[in-house]
């Protein structure tokens, strides 16, 4: 997906075409682990709050190929790889649910960000072929903000034990690298463009230690009359400060590589 064509005119007397061998777009999967906090308001059978997380993943998406010309007399054999890496993110969050029996569904959307890297190697030539003339390398690299959304269930194990099941898209936005030239005498050679469009979709289960509330007044006048039974319980089971880990599965992140055309060797 290159066209690239050997130095000059005057050093090959005419310009040679390079196709590529390899190549095309590319996705990935991965593990993640998380840690998550949250707050919970509840009334009635509705459950508002928001909810905090970052996430350690592994998406790397991977592609790359030669280009090999289509004179037999030419001694350049470029190669190219591109990578696109999503290594952790975090999300800021409101949350809305219904409570039905042990169970909480609910919705959830807000802020992402993460950091996502994007490195394109162009090798201007494979077996000593162009000795000392290195790799061309380009990269961008940083944290970028998007946007996220999902939905999932709470279960009430204990009260303040709650399992979560919950899927998740989030969206990093796209970056880019530009198609880069060789270095001087081969300008005729030109790396592919590149582009990642840092999204995944992710899968997670996990666990949560809400923290009691403080005891209500039923509790409290149990305690004053020196009752045996039990306060009852509360109203509001849901409300409350969690802390908790998730783990599960990503995939997405997906890769592509854009080749230019109608390169000609200066003359």
């Amino acid at each position: 997906m290159l066209l690239a064509t050997a130095w000059s005119e005057a050093a090959f007397g005419a310009a040679l075409i390079a196709d590529p061998v390899g190549f095309g777009p590319a996705s990935s999967s991965s593990w993640l682990a998380t840690a998550v906090a949250g707050y919970n308001w509840q009334s009635g059978s509705l459950v508002y709050g928001f909810e905090g997380d970052i996430s350690w993943v592994g998406l790397k998406s991977d592609t790359s190929g030669q280009f090999v010309p289509r004179s037999p007399t030419a001694f350049v054999y470029p190669s190219e790889v591109t990578s696109a890496n999503i290594d952790w993110y975090g999300t800021v969050r409101g949350r809305l649910g219904w409570t039905y029996g042990s169970f909480l569904f609910y919705g959830t959307g807000g802020v992402a960000y993460g950091n996502v890297n994007l490195t394109n190697r162009y090798d201007l030539g494979t077996s000593g072929q162009t000795a000392g003339l290195g790799p061309v390398i380009t990269q961008t690299s940083g944290v970028k903000f998007g946007w996220t959304a999902g939905v999932g269930a709470d279960y009430m194990l204990r009260p303040n034990l709650i399992l979560n099941f919950e899927y998740r898209y989030v969206d990093l936005g796209t970056v880019s690298l530009p198609a880069t030239p060789a270095p001087a005498p081969l300008q005729a050679l030109v790396s592919s463009s590149a582009s990642a469009h840092a999204q995944f979709q992710a899968v997670t289960i996990g666990l949560s230690y809400k923290f009691a509330p403080p005891s209500g007044p039923n509790a409290a006048y149990a305690s004053m009359k020196g009752r045996a039974a039990a306060p009852l319980p509360p109203s509001d089971p849901w409300q409350g400060l969690y802390l908790g880990g998730r783990t599960g599965g990503a995939w997405g992140n997906n890769l592509s590589v854009t080749t230019p055309t109608g390169f000609r060797p200066p003359v």
